[in-house]
């Protein structure tokens, strides 16, 4: 079942985003964001927990409670333009929505690969071995990116396929 955090800092919360909110944010834009209730509801959970992963050491101020179940609300956190983010940012709802909508088409898409694998190997004479990236590395979801530097220390987070 889906909890969404409310922005007080819900020990039981286990999402950002609602169905609601995640079909209001794509009504415009994609006819992708499909399916039943219970299949939306699922990817917005992974996307929650893909992001909070990733975000662990790069999300602006401090945890609001100690017994919060996600990474947000945030206590002394400023956006990019100096603005305080109380609740929960639209930046990290707009993410998570771009991240379910990923995972609603390819489950398990926006997790990370923590383990490398041989991607080619050539023997001759010397022998050549090539890995695949590791752990948050590869392609970069754009939209998900760029929605996340405004939240985040430095240059932001980076979501990949793998």
């Amino acid at each position: 079942m889906i909890v969404v955090e409310d922005g007080t800092g819900l020990s039981t919360a286990n999402a950002y985003v609602s169905v609601a909110e995640a079909d209001a944010y794509f009504a415009e834009t994609t006819t992708q964001w499909g399916g039943t209730n219970t299949s939306k509801e699922r990817a917005i959970v992974r996307a929650t927990r893909t992001i909070d992963l990733m975000g662990a050491n790069k999300f602006l101020g401090t945890k609001l409670t100690e017994t919060q179940a996600l990474a947000w609300p945030r206590d002394e956190a400023y956006d990019r333009d100096g603005i305080e983010l109380t609740g929960i940012p639209v930046y990290l709802k707009r993410a998570v929505c771009e991240a379910a909508l990923q995972e609603l088409l390819s489950e398990g898409v926006t997790m990370p690969n923590t383990t490398q694998q041989v991607v080619t190997e050539r023997v001759e004479g010397a022998v050549q071995v090539t890995y695949s990236e590791g752990s948050y590395q590869g392609t970069t979801f754009r939209a998900i990116r760029g929605w996340l530097d405004y939240i985040c220390k430095g240059s932001g987070m980076r979501v990949v396929r793998v």
